[in-house]
């Protein structure tokens, strides 16, 4: 086995003067080859006989950025959300998936998307943001009826019953339903499900208790629920790293359980980090007779950001 280090490349150093000739030439050449672009070849709209067009479309799913989403997010939800926030910058996972997903339903046979989120956003005393729960719901409803053609079906999980049941009658025909229970119950989870047609979810979006037993729960009993193209995903993945007690709408629970090497919980059990480890770890070896300790249940990718993450059923296609 060869231990040596590489040999570095060489490098030649260009004075800065042709350096910044080359740039601007690059800059007016690609000017002039769009220019010829556009005058030449018509712009083609992908929506043609769908009876919307690409232009009536919101700019997060067309060609915006996700700051763009992180705007119509706070928007819709009057500020009553973090998720887009300095902190947990969640914009940057959602909008281009997203966007891709809202732009291949339309042009499906069935442009709708059903989304399940755990999580109201109750508190003792209301609610997380300015005591008012359900920030997140009216952001999600917002950000998809923007969207022409398409039919957006919203689902709420919550385990402060008095809470979710006083939101859903102040915001009525937000949520299609709002489920109450325990979101690590596999009999809660089971009831939801069935109440809401036994019909798999587009989206399940767990930012729930933070708990790392709880989030491992609840991801391995809903990604079989989870829809071909489909996407799941686990908000606040930093409660493998850190501890605070668990907000459970009613009262502050046990604590979420991270520990300083985020793979092992005060418990010594493993946190959501290591468990979604795993499911990557399944993923690239599938195809090298490593077995797993998960069942993949159809997931083709896992995209990793700081503080969540992504578990996609994309059909892949050569």
């Amino acid at each position: 086995m060869n231990l040596q280090r590489p040999v570095p490349l060489t490098r030649t150093r260009l004075p800065v003067f042709q350096l910044v000739i080359a740039f601007l030439g690059g800059i007016v050449f690609n000017g002039i080859a769009r220019g010829q672009e556009d005058n030449s070849s018509p712009k083609i709209d992908p929506f043609q006989g769908y009876g919307i067009k690409l232009s009536d479309l919101p700019t997060w799913v067309t060609r915006g950025t996700p700051n763009d989403f992180a705007i119509e997010m706070r928007k819709g939800s009057g500020g009553l959300t973090d998720k887009v926030d300095r902190v947990h910058l969640f914009q940057f996972l959602y909008q281009p998936n997203f966007a891709r997903m809202a732009m291949a339903k339309l042009l499906s046979k069935l442009p709708k998307i059903r989304l399940l989120e755990f999580g109201l956003g109750c508190a003792p005393g209301g609610g997380m943001i300015r005591g008012t729960p359900g920030g997140s719901a009216l952001g999600w409803k917002h950000l998809f009826d923007q969207v022409p053609g398409l039919e957006f079906e919203l689902h709420i999980f919550e385990y402060d019953k008095d809470c979710a049941e006083k939101w859903e009658k102040a915001n009525p025909n937000i949520a299609k339903m709002v489920h109450i229970g325990d979101a690590s119950s596999e009999e809660d989870l089971k009831r939801a499900y069935d109440d809401a047609g036994g019909t798999m979810f587009d989206v399940i979006i767990d930012d729930a208790s933070n708990i790392n037993w709880h989030q491992i729960k609840t991801l391995d009993e809903m990604l079989p629920r989870l829809a071909t193209n489909g996407f799941y995903i686990v908000e606040d993945i930093i409660s493998s790293c850190t501890d605070w007690r668990a907000n459970m709408g009613t009262h502050r629970g046990d604590k979420v359980g991270g520990g300083p090497d985020c793979m092992t919980t005060d418990q010594g059990e493993d946190t959501i980090l290591a468990h979604l480890m795993e499911y990557q770890r399944t993923l690239v070896g599938k195809r090298y007779k490593y077995l797993g300790e998960v069942d993949l249940h159809g997931v083709t990718k896992i995209e990793m950001h700081f503080a969540s993450a992504l578990l996609s059923k994309e059909v892949e296609s050569v």
